[in-house]
């Protein structure tokens, strides 16, 4: 149907193993003389398509298929985002797109949104701002790109915004009173200010003070204030103001205010508020839309959602499908229980060019709705598509990661569970066990009751149980993953599953007080000592009176007091010459200006020898993966200047670092032995551990239908077209913090569409519990709060709506029956206990000053080689550099003393953007732009830098008239136990090879060019090495071009 071939489904349980089926598909392949490379397998994380990549590979050279394993990587295997961009490059020229665009990183598309998007904000914040106020809708440019995100990802156009608006309004609108017909807004006002200033007077003459009534009059006295002013009194407290309460001999005083107040429902105003916030935000919206998309024209710039839109509109067209088909043959999808509106109708699109397709998934692990990712979208695929397109289905029927005890006891519950939620038990229940019942162990199932009044105390309480296993491991034996041997439990083989990330970082700072290090990411990094210390050494090498800075390298590599006093009696200089640290910064600051930021911050971390010092360090792990994160924001800065067009220098990366990054930069998580695993349900899917515990279980649903929603068509999903008819709901909770007895609370809880929104999120509770439970591979532990309910645990009922699990309170082994199935559960109360502390000792005190030793200390080499930053070791030689440079032009004149680090990105930035062939107009504005973006406008002229390209264009024509030119080429290469990564300025593809250049700005005098030049020997050659690796083809010859003196150098590469 529809011109596509066979959509078979597999539905793989948790732990069933649905690698091995994907890789079987390889192996069947090259088995049947297929080429693997006619496959298209895609999945839904960058370390998932890694990890099927991986291991399809192992297991074809296992089996005896090592061509087939060469074979696949030159198939098409990736993330969801990765292929599509493969696609929008390999076809960009048949679908009239530019075959060159930058994809905007995850990380990066939020702030750059916000960059984007600021004026269309501006611009309705003075209409918006007053009436979010009222409505307590503060963080609506939040709520503007929520709405971006959400039309985007199901293929909607901002013209549609003013419908949804509308729409969004006449199912709102009903919920509400009928406006007031009785009494406009201002005489209701007027009615509400006269009846709190009497009840005021009321109150005060009967002197009632006492604190129930004073609490009530404080709210009547601020709203009598406000509402005198002018200003509108805000929503919530009118809703406040209908339920005061005073003590019984004032009561009779607040009726007035309280029955005026009341009518809140049907005010005209609050008629007219909502309206028109609803309205105003998608206006926005769709003005934010316009400007992001015209932003990213500008700049050439894709996100992941454009790579999706421009690979369905791709796929659409038959010649490129017809084309497709003749590479591929078949698409495989996995985990697509995660597919989105917009993902479905690109893997539909991708069916119609392939034979035939496999979709690998579990129906019970859909839990990004967040994500826009829609259940009923994967149950049409599995009830009308396959059988229509007459694919197979198949169910993965053993499950191959946790004991028998912890298989059975999910099956049991969740075959009641999910048949109310749409999966019929048959597709629930894993028949089969690869594992045998673990003698040795004790029960798998545990339920934790976390003792105290608060969730510090209870937190405190479970750390100190985890304590008390980690101190006893042999007891808590585990199994071994890799061989299936029994040893002794570690710390890493727990994990503690929350809801939400704040609960992650209070438990990791429960489990930091008992001495267990936590695995989870936390916020903070700018303030460690490592990152401290390292943005010290950068803020030294770009500025050498950067006292602060000098003060800081000495107080940590130092590691003592002496250094302020040697500064106060013996100066500054002295300090300096005896601190290794600001010695070698100093010798490496005449590399400066031809470094990116990220390669200035490798550089002043590495002269600093800031690795070796951390590994003296406690924790040393965890400080070098801090260190690793602060070179990530250093990469990331640079992406957002080259997205935004700006300057991208070691200066402002200090001034990014000093503006502060959210809550300090986020630290990452040391995954290693020694650390408890913290972190969401969410981020738990996909792996495993021998002993899991999950938390937050006494949270259920927000049953709510405010907020801003993607709604499918009223007339139900169209299988074979997901976008179709897809709209954005939006509404606005009006009162604040004020949630119930205000008439829309009980209205709203009856309305389909909150019906609707209750079902959705409590099937989708009840999936992402499955996939707490079925990370635990040897013990599951329940870790419940007896004060509180577990509302979670609830939400798992039968047909008949009754309970299907209840916990145990008992403290012991105690007998828990699930539908006839008998388990044994250890229950116990756990109680909170002080940390012991050694009789006669003391906590431990983390020192970050480097201990007593003697000798030098160990040399690491550098984990990253950075080209720019090698230099000559030992004497300069003038082997490799021709000692007679090649002139091409003439000086060129240079105004004043300009910076010659921002002149030399200037440089860099015109020799890189312009093209000879274009209008000379053209190129004069460009070159004025650059010269002004970098500050250098009076240092040089435009037609200098014009004049600088073209003899550097005239020497390559002449030499090498047929050669390809490829400009700022990233190389990244392995070079043995160490990693290479740089951008060569010029790259010239010859059929005889390749020839490098490699600009630097040098402005000195003649006599020093060959020693300037042969500085750069190293890099050169790294590069040549890095080319011929990475493409097999030998680099014939390699050039330094001076562009300022007008001459290049020629380099031997051998």
């Amino acid at each position: 149907m529809n011109g596509m071939g066979p959509i078979s489904v597999v539905s793989a349980g948790a732990g069933t193993g649905k690698t091995w089926r994907l890789s079987t598909e390889y192996v069947e392949a090259a088995e049947s003389a297929m080429s693997t490379a006619r496959i298209i397998a895609t999945t839904f994380t960058v370390k998932a398509a890694s990890e099927l990549l991986e291991r399809v590979r192992a297991r074809l050279i296992q089996e005896g298929h090592a061509d087939a394993a060469q074979s696949a990587l030159a198939g098409l295997v990736g993330t969801v985002n990765s292929v599509c961009g493969r696609l929008v490059g390999d076809f960009a020229i048949d679908g009239g797109l530019s075959p060159v665009a930058e994809v905007i990183a995850p990380e990066m598309a939020d702030s750059l949104f916000r960059l984007a998007t600021e004026e269309a904000i501006q611009k309705f914040s003075d209409r918006i701002d007053p009436i979010a106020e009222r409505l307590r809708q503060d963080d609506w440019p939040t709520t503007v790109l929520e709405i971006v995100r959400l039309a985007r990802g199901s293929g909607l156009d901002a013209k549609q915004f003013a419908d949804f608006a509308a729409k969004s309004w006449q199912g709102m609108e009903p919920l509400l009173m009928p406006a007031a017909n009785s009494a406009t807004a201002d005489e209701l006002n007027h009615a509400l200010l006269t009846a709190v200033r009497k009840c005021i007077a009321d109150i005060e003459a009967g002197g009632d003070s006492t604190s129930t009534t004073a609490r009530s009059l404080s709210v009547l006295r601020t709203a009598a204030s406000q509402m005198a002013s002018g200003r509108p009194l805000a929503w919530d407290a009118w809703a406040r103001l209908s339920k005061l309460k005073a003590a019984k001999a004032s009561e009779p005083f607040l009726q007035e205010v309280r029955d005026i107040a009341a009518r809140h429902p049907g005010h005209p105003r609050l008629h007219t508020d909502i309206r028109m916030f609803i309205e105003l935000t998608f206006a926005c919206a769709a003005e934010a839309l316009d400007h992001f998309s015209e932003f990213k024209r500008e700049r050439g710039l894709l996100d992941f959602t454009d790579q999706e839109a421009l690979a369905l509109d791709l796929l659409r067209q038959p010649d490129i499908r017809a084309r497709m088909r003749e590479r591929f043959d078949l698409l495989m999808v996995d985990e697509f229980q995660d597919t989105s509106p917009i993902q479905l109708a690109v893997f539909l699109e991708l069916a119609k060019a392939v034979k035939r397709s496999l979709w690998v998934g579990d129906q019970k692990q859909a839990i990004f709705g967040f994500r826009q990712t829609d259940p009923a979208l994967v149950n049409a695929v599995i009830e009308k598509i396959r059988p229509a397109t007459g694919g197979g289905e198949e169910m993965l029927d053993t499950s191959r990661r946790s004991r028998p005890d912890l298989v059975r006891f999910t099956n049991s519950v969740f075959a009641l569970a999910f048949p109310p939620k749409g999966v019929p038990a048959d597709k629930v229940v894993i028949p089969k066990i690869h594992r045998d019942e673990p003698p040795s162990f004790g029960p798998a199932l545990h339920h934790w009751m976390l003792e105290g009044k608060s969730w510090p105390t209870a937190l405190e309480a479970m750390a100190g149980r985890i304590h008390a296993l980690l101190a006893a491991p042999e007891a808590t034996p585990v199994v071994n993953r890799a061989d299936g041997t029994t040893r002794p439990l570690k710390p890493s083989d727990i994990a503690v599953l929350c809801r939400q990330n704040e609960r992650c970082k209070t438990v990791a700072d429960a489990l930091g007080a008992r001495g267990i290090l936590a695995a989870m990411p936390r916020d903070g990094l700018l303030d460690t000592p490592e990152a401290v210390l390292a943005i010290a050494a950068l803020r030294y090498l770009v500025d050498p009176a950067d006292t602060l800075a000098i003060a800081e390298l000495a107080h940590f590599i130092e590691g003592n007091d002496d250094w302020l006093a040697v500064w106060l009696t013996e100066g500054a200089d002295v300090l300096k010459a005896r601190c290794e640290a600001v010695v070698a910064l100093d010798e490496q600051r005449g590399n400066l200006a031809h470094l990116t930021p990220a390669e200035a911050l490798e550089t002043a971390i590495a002269a600093a020898r800031i690795d070796q010092l951390v590994r003296r360090w406690d924790r040393a792990g965890e400080r070098l993966a801090n260190l690793d994160a602060l070179r990530k924001v250093a990469l990331l800065y640079e992406d957002a200047c080259r997205a935004t067009r700006g300057a991208a220098t070691a200066a402002g990366l200090i001034a990014h670092f000093a503006k502060g990054l959210e809550n300090g930069g986020e630290r990452p998580a040391f995954e290693g032995d020694d650390a408890v695993r913290v972190l969401t349900y969410h981020r738990a899917k996909g792996l495993e551990w021998p002993v899991v515990i999950l938390l937050d279980l006494q949270d259920g649903a927000k049953r709510s239908p405010f907020g801003v929603y993607s709604e499918a068509p009223e007339d139900g999903l169209d299988a074979w077209n997901p976008l179709a008819g897809r709209w954005i709901r939006f509404w606005p909770w009006p009162y604040g913090d004020q949630a119930k007895d205000v008439h829309l609370d009980a209205t709203a809880a009856a309305s389909p569409q909150a019906q609707a929104r209750t079902e959705a999120e409590i099937a989708e509770l009840v999936r992402l519990l499955y996939v707490g439970m079925t990370r635990a591979r040897d013990y599951l532990v329940f870790a419940t709060r007896p004060s509180t309910p577990s509302a979670w645990i609830d939400l798992l009922t039968r047909d008949d709506g009754t309970s299907v699990l209840t916990l145990p309170q008992a403290n012991g082994e105690v007998e828990l029956n699930v539908d006839g199935q008998t388990f044994t559960m250890v229950v116990e109360s756990v109680t909170a206990l002080a940390p012991a502390i050694p009789q006669g000792g003391t906590e431990a005190i983390a020192w970050y000053g480097p201990p007593l030793l003697t000798g030098d200390p160990p040399k690491y080499p550098p984990a990253w080689l950075l080209p720019s930053a090698l230099l000559v070791e030992g004497e300069v030689s003038s082997s490799g550099v021709a000692e007679a440079p090649i002139e091409i032009g003439s000086r060129l004149p240079i105004t004043g003393s300009p910076d010659m680090r921002l002149l030399g990105e200037a440089v860099h930035g015109f020799l890189a953007a312009d093209r000879t062939s274009r209008p000379l107009a053209e190129r004069e504005v460009m070159a004025s732009d650059i010269l002004d973006r970098w500050g250098v406008s009076g240092a040089m002229q435009p037609a200098s830098l014009i004049e600088a390209s073209d003899r550097l264009e005239r020497f390559v024509a002449d030499r090498w008239p047929q050669a390809r030119r490829h400009k700022e080429v990233p190389v990244f290469s392995r070079i043995g136990d160490q990693r290479a990564s740089g951008r060569i300025d010029l790259l010239l593809e010859t059929d005889n090879g390749f020839v490098i250049f490699d600009h630097k700005t040098f402005p000195g005098a003649p006599d020093t060019w060959l020693e300037k030049a042969q500085e750069f020997t190293p890099q050169l050659r790294l590069y040549g090495q890095m080319v011929t690796q990475a493409t097999s083809k030998s680099v014939q010859t390699a050039f330094i071009h001076m562009p300022i003196v007008g001459v290049v150098f020629e380099v031997n590469l051998a």
